[in-house]
């Protein structure tokens, strides 16, 4: 409690390009927490999309993709979770 930070700034944008293609982007920005320490940080967010067929998206995703990991919170001892950067590739199939 009382471990705020002083700001979060978050800007969203999606996209519906032509060929079926779905654009995604997050970008936030978080100031640094007093107590216990923990850095501020400024992430992105992204996510591709192309629907083949009308029931088929084959996607991309990007996480946390400006820094290769950063700690969000909690004290920093050598067991402190950072989040890390990933990237993900998968196939959505929807039934009737």
């Amino acid at each position: 409690e009382a471990n705020d930070p002083d700001h979060v700034f978050g800007l969203r944008s999606s996209v519906d390009l032509p060929y079926r293609i779905e654009l995604d982007a997050l970008l936030r920005s978080v100031a640094a927490l007093p107590n216990p320490v923990v850095p501020s940080y400024t992430e992105l967010n992204l996510r591709a999309g192309w629907w083949a067929t009308p029931r088929t998206e084959i996607w991309f995703a990007g996480q946390d993709l400006l820094n290769n990991r950063q700690p969000e919170f909690g004290p920093a001892l050598p067991t402190r979770v950072e989040f890390e950067r990933s990237v993900r590739v998968g196939v959505t199939v929807r039934t009737p």
